[in-house]
């Protein structure tokens, strides 16, 4: 019996522990932060905190007293010692656990001391290594207090939803987040891409060549209540430094060169129609396969031979050519297209080398098979070699549907008719 005893008496012991709750805190008692600000303010940096109202939702209908967010902002020396201040602003605990959007301003982005600041992020246990890093023109705190959703008050959502939606049209890159920042930086090798967003209607530079081609803050003039933030684009980091930004177009040219980059992309494109520039012909475009990168180092200079296989769907034909039983004119369409991309991508590699001195597309994964120590891959040097490489990328492009009915219109009855 004494043992028995013994064993209950440990037994209830070590329930009494387990049951503890002494380190939860009440969720009523903690500001979640959504998305930080990150902006330069003389040698110090300015911390901007969009933080959800875990509340809001849950009031009965018709309650107006309850927030959905709240946004302040303040200066500190480092992110280390930015929690501590503003637990002594808000009421509440600050968490980062539901932290997922970093916002950093173009101008702190392009500054040497950027990579130290965003490296202390690392420090913090409870920053996830996956948040999505969002290049900003204007200034964070700016970007942030103009934040005004009009169809979904919750930011959180907002913010997921937003990125998710433009990674899947590869307007963005697919990788932006925080680890392959970090990742891309210390190899030193590749250059990394950022989201790239603006709130302002004439925010971003406007591209050269076709307009029609290009969507940018230049030609997408919102008009409305709805939220004016819009993501197009990537802002290039060397060496963890901003550098320059690409177009949406360039970052769909980028998504299709990088096998690192691909997901689950609806990548659509406009092209001219080949019978009649007046109009133009927009596709979607499928990467079913791998594409083939065959490199010789041995070379004076060293060549890179890219072919890339696309599958092409015919989505719009407004000059109603019968592509689809017209074998003659139907590899006439395919030749144009394969010319036009071929010659995108031959103009984006060149300014890869002539203005960034780096390439976004993870080749240098595959020049390190090419080396059998990881010494002489580094002494090649392939951040300096690539700029003196001859790069050629050839297209090869297969049909897939002509849209839902393939048989076109015959115009020329219609207006007969008239």
């Amino acid at each position: 019996m004494g043992k028995s005893l013994q064993r209950f008496t440990l037994l209830v012991t070590t329930l009494l522990f387990l049951s503890g709750c002494w380190n939860q805190v009440e969720l009523d008692k903690i500001a979640y932060v959504v998305a930080m600000g990150i902006d330069k303010e003389d040698d110090k940096i300015r911390i901007t905190y969009l933080i959800v109202n875990p509340e809001y939702g849950t009031q009965p209908t018709g309650s107006s007293d309850v927030e959905p967010f709240a946004i302040f902002s303040f200066v500190a020396d480092d992110l280390a010692i930015a929690k501590n201040i503003a637990n002594t602003i808000v009421n509440k605990t600050v968490s980062y656990y539901i932290l997922n959007q970093v916002l950093i301003s173009e101008e702190i982005a392009q500054t040497d001391e950027f990579i130290h600041w965003l490296y202390d992020m690392t420090k913090i246990t409870e920053v996830r290594k996956d948040l999505e890093l969002i290049i900003t023109k204007e200034l964070a705190y700016d970007y942030l207090t103009k934040f005004n959703p009009a169809l979904e008050k919750r930011p959180y959502k907002l913010f997921r939803e937003m990125i998710r939606r433009n990674k899947e049209s590869a307007f963005i890159p697919s990788n932006s987040e925080l680890f392959y920042y970090l990742r891309i930086t210390e190899t030193d090798n590749d250059l990394y891409l950022a989201v790239y967003s603006t709130n302002e209607q004439d925010g971003v530079q406007k591209p050269s060549g076709d307009h029609r081609f290009h969507y940018d803050k230049e030609e997408i003039k919102v008009k409305g209540t709805t939220n004016k933030a819009q993501y197009l684009g990537s802002a290039v980091f060397k060496k963890g430094k901003m550098i320059g930004h690409l177009t949406e177009q360039e970052t769909i040219l980028s998504t299709i060169l990088n096998e690192n980059l691909r997901g689950d992309q609806n990548i659509y494109k406009s092209f001219t129609d080949p019978f009649n520039e007046q109009y133009t012909i927009t596709t979607k475009m499928d990467i079913l396969k791998k594409s083939s990168i065959n490199l010789d180092l041995d070379k004076t200079p060293s060549t890179i031979d890219v072919e890339i296989p696309l599958t092409i769907s015919v989505l719009t034909n407004h000059t109603m050519v019968d592509y689809y039983h017209d074998e003659k004119k139907r590899q006439e369409l395919k030749k144009h297209i394969e010319d036009s991309l071929q010659k995108e991508f031959t103009q984006f590699i060149k300014r890869t080398q002539e203005e960034f001195k780096g390439e976004p597309f993870g080749w240098s994964l595959d020049a390190r098979r090419h080396f059998r120590t990881n010494q002489q891959f580094e002494k090649f040097n392939w951040m300096e070699s690539y700029p003196k490489m001859d790069v050629r990328v050839k297209v090869k492009v297969k049909f897939g549907s002509f849209g839902r009915q393939a048989d076109v219109l015959d115009i020329r009855k219609v207006r007969e008719k008239e």
